[in-house]
């Protein structure tokens, strides 16, 4: 089992650039016990599905890790997962299967409803279908809002808006249409965070609304959420990740606003912030994205 699970943590590391390694090493997977069930299944399904685009090999592995298991509680979210793999493998029938046996185990069955509709939306995003995911997702906020706020249905929502704006915004291009939807995603998630997480939690969803104001032309909005980011941080506790990354954002968004001195302090800020950095990986990825920055201005 302790092989297993270093696959499923380590997995998510690679899981984008080396999709069909990580896939062929899932399949290789004989058994899986009950308490890594949703691990499992949350890592297949996107790995196959979002990134291969494979949504019935997604499906079939999916079915095969379940096999001779029964939902509980803690296991539902397996079942909930692969009902987006069933829709999109075109199994209607297996997907409601899937569907009712989650919701029969459910603690929250409105709440475990309503996610799998955003995870539908979210996986909708990563086939191309944006019209029909924005359709499904507006549809099932509007749905939360009249089931009422419970703290199940707000990390539903904070979770599925963030991996849905975060998917809106890395695309190579994006509409009018498809803009809005991100937008409404980053706001969305941010809203619901700070109902139902942690300052970190508002920290990273400020941070995508700042990036997503940005990408969409509104400078003045997105450097105000940079500038709440930092404030929330310095409030709370050191984060010099966090930190740097926000200076960086704000250095690019001073750039457009043709502020060269801002762009200077807020390299500066980055940087010091940077070499506050503990972990190697996260020093790395600093580096990196700083080197982008000067590449693109």
């Amino acid at each position: 089992m302790q092989t297993l699970e270093n696959l499923l943590n380590q997995g998510w590391g690679y899981h984008a650039r080396e999709s069909e390694r990580l896939a062929g090493e899932l399949e290789a997977v004989t058994g899986t016990p009950p308490e890594l069930l949703v691990s499992f299944v949350h890592l297949a399904v996107h790995t196959v599905g979002e990134h291969l685009g494979d949504w019935p090999r997604a499906y079939a592995l999916g079915r095969r890790i379940l096999h001779g298991h029964e939902a509980n509680g803690q296991t539902a979210p397996a079942w909930s997962r692969l009902y987006v793999a069933a829709t999109l493998a075109a199994d209607g029938v297996g997907a409601a299967d899937l569907e009712l046996t989650a919701l029969s185990v459910a603690d929250a069955p409105v709440a475990s409803l309503l996610a799998m509709r955003l995870h539908l939306a979210e996986a909708l995003v990563s086939t191309g279908r944006t019209a029909e995911a924005g359709r499904i997702y507006r549809l099932a906020l509007d749905v939360t809002k009249s089931a009422g706020p419970t703290a199940a249905l707000d990390r539903a929502v904070a979770v599925a808006s963030n991996n849905m704006a975060w998917a809106m915004y890395e695309l190579p291009t994006r509409s009018h249409d498809e803009d809005t939807l991100m937008s409404h995603a980053a706001n969305a998630s941010l809203a619901a965070w700070r109902r139902c997480g942690s300052w970190i939690n508002e920290a990273l969803a400020l941070y995508l609304s700042a990036r997503v104001a940005h990408a969409r032309g509104d400078a003045a909005s997105a450097l105000d959420l940079a500038d709440t980011g930092l404030q929330l941080i310095a409030a709370n506790d050191r984060r010099p990740f966090d930190t740097a990354r926000f200076h960086l954002l704000r250095a690019t968004i001073l750039t457009a606003l043709n502020d060269p001195a801002g762009r200077a302090q807020a390299l500066s800020d980055a940087d010091a912030a940077g070499e506050q950095i503990a972990f190697q990986d996260l020093k790395e990825q600093y580096a990196a994205e700083r080197a982008q920055l000067c590449r693109l201005t």
